[in-house]
């Protein structure tokens, strides 16, 4: 069987053991959407996805959901490119399960639920449980959260035996408050812990101590194994003149390998007609770099990378989406424009005089156009 439809077959399996009873009768009425999405960016990367997924109501508020997704991504990027691949193909499977309940306690809410993707050269399983109290008259509204997922990480057409692995676990907190008849607030404190094989095993990085690269030796990546972070956001939203949304949002991340990040969003969202909204949004960013990171490595460190989001950089983002809603179906699409800046990040390139050396990258740009249509039942 084609692994899209294996993965669809065992969604479906999923549903109907979570919604027949033992004499083979259906205990309610299947509810679910279907669609598909393009990502298309100017560095000639797309990302093409279908997904469905099927739920149903049960007694005593139990709800359960299967789903299905699928990413076929081309690409050609920078990432790929400094990880010594011109160009790749992959196609990601992705078949979920969840279940919640309400009051499962007085007042308390309950969630479980586990995701199995499956791409060419990774394999992940993830599993989550969420609990939500809502208090003060419903006027506070206290949230939990745990996962923990373990992966395999390989390289194309290597023994899935060969693959390393990698254990993520993350929790968080969130409290939000009603401010008024109009505004609420939300605090998020966030906590992972990844521990194992964390390198891209296709990447490669030059150590040399001339001015180029003739007779660099290109070295397999090393970062530690271990990696602890933690991160706290804030966030604001708010209608006004009845047909406007608001929202201002600040993080702050941090980790033990020395990384620091500032992230603020603004959005701004207004119906312009019925089942017609129009959202204007934008994001800056601004990180350190990883302890271990260097422009350039003059000798084989314990510790080297070439993954240019662990070097120190900024950027900014400014965008737009339109959103229509027409009955059971959904259309969307966006653009937005991302600028980045790498001042401590080499590429490889010819020099006037014919030779392979680094230059920094500096200022990379990009036009990220998205659309999507969805229909619900």
């Amino acid at each position: 069987m084609p692994a899209d439809r294996g993965f669809f077959a065992a969604a479906l399996g999923l549903f109907w053991s979570a919604t027949v009873s033992a004499d083979g009768t259906l205990v309610s009425a299947p509810h679910g959407q279907a669609g598909t999405s393009l990502y298309a960016d100017d560095l000639d990367t797309t990302v093409v996805t279908p997904h469905v997924s099927v739920g149903a109501t049960l007694p005593a508020s139990l709800a359960v959901q299967v789903g299905w997704k699928a990413d076929v991504i081309t690409s050609a990027s920078v990432d790929v490119v400094t990880a010594a691949t011109t160009r790749m193909t992959d196609l990601r499977n992705e078949v979920s399960a969840s279940v919640s309940r309400e009051n499962v306690l007085p007042d308390l809410d309950a969630d479980l639920s586990y995701i199995f993707s499956r791409e060419n050269d990774a394999e992940s399983h993830i599993g989550q449980i969420g609990l939500r109290r809502e208090l003060l008259d419903d006027n506070v509204v206290v949230g939990l959260r745990y996962g923990a997922s373990y992966n395999r990480i390989g390289v194309l057409n290597e023994p899935f035996e060969t693959w390393q692995m990698m254990w993520v676990h993350d929790a968080d907190l969130s409290i939000s408050r009603v401010l008024g008849p109009s505004a609420i607030a939300e605090l998020v404190f966030s906590g992972m812990w990844n521990q194992g094989y964390q390198e891209n095993p296709y990447r490669r990085v030059p150590v040399t101590m001339g001015p180029d690269l003739l007779g660099a030796s290109w070295l397999p990546e090393d970062v530690p194994d271990r990696r602890l972070r933690g991160a706290a956001t804030a966030r604001l939203r708010a209608t006004f003149w009845r047909r406007w949304v608001a929202g201002l949002s600040y993080r702050f991340y941090a980790d033990d390998w020395d990384i620091v990040g500032h992230t603020e969003d603004a959005e701004i969202a207004v119906d312009l007609a019925k089942g017609l909204t129009l959202r204007l949004r934008e994001r800056g960013i601004f990180q350190s770099g990883a302890s271990f990171y260097r422009e350039r490595y003059d000798e084989a460190y314990t510790r080297r990378t070439r993954d240019r989001r662990l070097s120190p950089h900024l950027a900014a983002m400014a965008g737009l989406g339109l959103e229509w809603k027409l009955g059971v179906l959904a259309l969307r699409a966006s653009a937005d424009g991302i600028a980045w800046r790498f001042d401590e990040f080499t590429r490889p390139a010819l020099s006037p005089t014919g030779k392979s050396e680094l230059e920094t990258l500096g200022w990379v740009s990009a036009l990220v156009t998205q659309a999507s249509a969805e229909v619900a039942w």
